[in-house]
């Protein structure tokens, strides 16, 4: 089965219309509409495949793909300023056994409230969210924060004494210091390894990315000179990039 929603398009962006439908690959039957425009979102999979967390800017609902019927919805939030026409749509992250899941919430108006923090939520399926961590980051159009897979800790970045620092944070409030830099416009996350140990950071432009944790040091994700574009992780020892040209193989450290 093939899940997909619709665009439609914007003064200067294609925008979403949070709607879902279905194509069964093998039945050579058009698409079903499984919910309306409004009704739908961005989707990420339990991975069971029985349940579809589908993200809107100011919602996120849960749709079970086997029984159907509405979406209900999980967590509601202040939509996210990007102070553009882009719409902000947060990460989900679901627990292995597909039993609950994560979210990060960024600052409603990091502009205009610079204290305003950005919080990290939590439930199982069939329960009411909860925060369970809160801090200060960037505003979304400067670096996005992003959930290990997990769901224990976040990568984000944050201003400090007039410089700015990726961090990496636990749920519990322990930080580690990946790198500081001058400007916010000098490094940005890109991701973490699906066993949760490893990161991908851009520095000092977005063709220049690296990749380990503060424990074991970083190194180049390219072997032929800083350039690395469309960093992907295959598993946890092997990240895929384009470098010069070629699409490219990184194993192991």
């Amino acid at each position: 089965m093939l899940y997909f929603g619709l665009s439609e398009q914007g003064e200067a962006y294609t925008v979403p219309v949070f709607d879902l439908h279905r194509l069964d690959a093998d039945a050579g039957m058009p698409p079903l509409m499984m919910l309306a425009a409004g009704s739908g979102g961005l989707g990420t999979f339990s991975p069971d495949g029985q349940s579809l967390a589908l993200v809107q800017p100011e919602h996120i609902l849960l749709f079970d793909t086997v029984g159907g019927g509405a979406a209900a919805n999980w967590l509601t939030f202040e939509m996210v300023m990007t102070y553009s026409e882009w719409f902000y749509l947060p990460e989900v992250t679901w627990t292995a056994d597909s039993s609950r899941l994560f979210t990060v919430i960024p600052a409603h108006d990091s502009l205009g409230v610079p204290t305003e923090p950005t919080e990290v939520w939590y439930a199982p399926i069939g329960s009411a969210p909860t925060m369970v961590d809160s801090f200060v980051a960037v505003p979304v159009f400067i670096d996005t924060p992003r959930l290990s897979p997990d769901g224990t800790q976040v990568l984000y970045m944050k201003e400090v004494g007039g410089s700015y620092t990726v961090t990496m944070r636990t749920g519990g409030g322990a930080e580690a210091t990946v790198l500081t830099v001058a400007s916010a416009g000098d490094a940005g996350s890109i991701g973490w390894s699906p066993d949760s140990l490893q990161i991908v950071y851009w520095s000092p432009m977005p063709v220049n990315a690296f990749y380990g944790s503060p424990g074991t040091g970083f190194s180049y994700v390219s072997d032929v000179g800083a350039d690395a574009r469309y960093v992907r992780w295959i598993d946890a020892a092997r990240l895929i990039f384009l470098a010069g040209g070629d699409l490219r193989l990184r194993t192991g450290p």
